[in-house]
């Protein structure tokens, strides 16, 4: 009996283990900062950071004083990290372009719940998207709006809202690309009708970023 009782207490001593190291190492490194993130502690790291500290898996980069965080092969702003509800909130890095803001990726809700380092609670679920279509010639359709700074002499460029099933686009028009948003932060924007209300407002949105929980967090809470 007590031969099969060891192996038990074994992966019970294992798993408490874990998160006790989780804060000795938030104990033993200081917090690490770049540009507006002040606090960039465990489960985070910057790559200078010594190997000790953080979780590798989730590595930051400092570039131009932006904290940067790559996801399926796309680099993202970190505008913030909240360790009181274990979520962090990013930008595609072409949105933060202040001239004219326009997607640098093509991303989807399937990309962020393929990354096992994060979680989507259910208010910040992305029930819709902002897509950038464009169109040549100019298009009158009351569902696009017309970005003047993403647009050429040959091909104009508009956004839309993911209520329009892409299958139903104008044939002069082709998708460029698409941005979640969340879901309060779409009704604030667009209001309850999901209408357009201005390129400012729908810029906002898609540049608030989006708020992504922590696995990490949640198993060590």
């Amino acid at each position: 009996m007590r031969n099969q009782e060891f192996p038990l207490l074994l992966s019970l001593g294992f798993f408490i283990c874990i998160p006790c190291l989780a804060r000795n190492l938030k104990q033993s490194c200081p917090p690490s900062s770049c540009g507006d993130i002040h606090d960039i502690r465990y489960p985070f790291r910057l790559k200078d950071n010594p190997h000790s500290c953080g979780n590798p898996d989730f590595e930051l980069s400092c570039v131009a004083n932006q904290t940067v965080l790559l996801i399926q092969n796309m680099t993202f702003y970190v505008k913030e990290i909240n360790y009181t509800t274990g979520h962090l909130r990013i930008v595609d890095v072409g949105l933060a372009n202040d001239t004219c803001p326009f997607p640098h990726y093509h991303t989807t809700i399937k990309q962020f719940e393929q990354d096992d380092r994060f979680c989507l609670s259910h208010e910040e679920m992305f029930p819709f998207t902002v897509d950038f279509i464009s169109c040549s010639p100019v298009v009158s359709d009351v569902n696009y709006m017309f970005i003047p700074c993403a647009s050429t002499a040959k091909e104009m460029v508009y956004v839309t809202t993911g209520l329009l099933n892409l299958s139903e686009l104008q044939s002069s028009c082709r998708h460029v690309a698409s941005v979640p948003v969340n879901s309060q932060d779409y009704g604030a924007f667009f209001g309850t009708k999901l209408k357009f209300s201005s390129v400012a407002g729908v810029l906002t949105t898609m540049r608030t970023g989006l708020h992504m929980g922590l696995i990490e967090f949640i198993i060590f809470r």
